[in-house]
Formats: structure tokens, C-alpha cells, sequence
């Protein structure tokens, strides 16, 4: 399961003013946003947007009672914060269930990716990398955001970044055509991807219906009804192909 929550300091009148005041308080929001996790008590759950503050005193708790176990990172600048500001900063948190073996996966995988290095989360540079495997050096969207740093960290030649993880996306515009759901924009900026040489995809959890949007007259995301917030979460069943050693 894949899940922006929208982090509080995000959610404000002056962002989102389609959307009642109330309805974008944190209190409200993380009710419903917990009660469609447990709804779909999938295997693993990666959030993003989630404070610090939250993870540790509202994520981890309530799902360690489902089961769960979670790993948290946040943003970098947090390194820079004192304690009481660095609560505050956001970043991802993936929850497994220890029950399942599959939870062994994920924790050997965040270690294989930490050694892997970083890249910037935004542009289509990112997408191109992980889907091929192998992005150029000289890609636009790089020299346009200046990641120069933390590109130098990243395995490859001099000329392109490479990866040896075997990824797909878990889903096409055809099937998937937002992810984004806002007054002034809807598309797709949410992604799942799998590894291909131990997942095999079953089945996805679409999008709201525009019927759906147009009968409760919704022009956009957050909402009442949405406590998500701006992007929608996005669902894969699969098989987890455990190899032997």
C-alpha cells in the first residue's frame, strides 16, 4: 500500500481553500486516514509526508497493535534541527507485518537500498532511472534542479547512473490516470514499483471513479470524505516469491 498523507503543515486554507477548515485539522484526518489503512491490511505500507512527531507517537503505536513494525527516515534537514523543531519535519515511513515473511524482504531490501545511494524524489529523471535501470548524467531534469552532490554518490560511469535492482511499474496511465487529485491539477505524480525477479502483480486498487467525484460534487482533494489528503492511495496485491537459499 502506498499512501501520501499530507503532511499537517501542508494542509492549510490557503493551499487547499475548496476544502473546509475543519476537515483539514490533523485530529480529523488521522481517523480516517488510519481506519482505510486497517481496511486494507496490506502486507506492507509505505506512507509519505508523515512527521516525525507523528510516526513516533501515532503511526508506530497504533500499528505495532496490528502487528506492524515500521522504519522511518526523514527529510535531511533534519540533521540540522534541534529536537523540538526536528519533530516537525516530514519524510517516509514503510510498515511491514512481522508475521509475514515478506517482512524479512522488506527489511533486507532498505538495507540493500541504503547502500545503493540517493537521488532526487522529483522529475521524470527519476521515474526513467528506476524503470530502465540507468539514467543519463546529463538528463535535464538533473542540471534544472542541481543535485550535482548527491549524484556523485550514485553507482555508475561518468556518463549515467545505474542501478541492479529489476523494477516495473505496478501500473499504466490507462489504468492509474491520477494520483493527484487537486482543484487545479490531476495526474499521475504517485508511483508503486515492484522487483520483477520476485513479484509477480495480481491485481490494483484503481482511482476513485470521476462519476464518484462528480455526484458527490468534489472538485478536488483534500475533502470531508478524503482524509487523505491530496494524493490517493494507491494498492497492489501481488505474490512474493521467496527464493531458497
Amino acid at each position: 500500500m502506498c499512501y501520501n498523507v499530507l503532511c499537517d503543515k501542508y494542509a492549510t486554507r490557503q493551499m487547499y481553500g475548496y476544502c473546509p477548515s475543519w476537515a483539514l485539522e490533523w485530529d480529523y484526518r488521522k481517523k480516517g486516514i488510519l481506519d482505510e489503512i486497517r481496511h486494507y491490511s496490506a502486507d506492507i505500507i509505505s506512507l509519505q509526508e508523515v512527521e516525525t512527531d507523528q510516526f513516533y507517537a501515532f503511526f508506530l503505536p497504533e500499528l505495532k497493535q496490528d502487528g506492524y513494525d515500521g522504519i522511518f527516515s526523514p527529510k535531511s534537514r533534519a540533521k540540522t534541527m534541534s529536537e523540538s523543531e526536528r519533530k516537525y519535519v516530514d519524510g517516509c515511513a514503510i510498515f511491514f507485518r512481522t508475521s509475514k515473511r515478506s517482512g524479512q524482504r522488506v527489511a533486507t531490501l532498505l538495507s540493500e537500498t541504503k547502500t545503493a545511494g540517493s537521488i532526487p524524489t522529483i522529475g521524470k529523471c527519476v521515474i526513467e532511472f528506476l524503470s530502465a535501470g540507468r539514467v543519463s548524467s546529463e538528463h535535464r531534469d538533473f542540471k534544472e534542479l542541481g543535485y550535482a552532490g548527491s549524484l556523485r554518490r550514485m553507482p555508475g560511469s561518468e556518463h549515467e547512473f545505474t542501478h541492479n535492482f529489476k523494477l516495473a511499474s505496478a501500473y499504466s496511465e490507462d489504468i492509474m490516470p491520477y494520483t493527484n487529485y487537486t482543484f487545479d491539477f490531476k495526474g499521475i505524480i504517485d508511483y508503486i514499483f515492484y522487483s520483477k525477479q520476485s513479484m509477480t502483480p495480481l491485481g490494483l486498487l484503481g482511482p476513485l471513479s470521476q462519476d464518484w467525484f462528480r455526484e458527490h460534487k468534489v472538485v478536488g482533494c483534500p475533502h470531508p470524505h478524503i482524509p487523505s489528503g491530496e494524493h490517493r492511495r494507491c494498492i497492489i496485491v501481488s505474490d512474493l516469491l521467496i527464493q531458497q537459499p
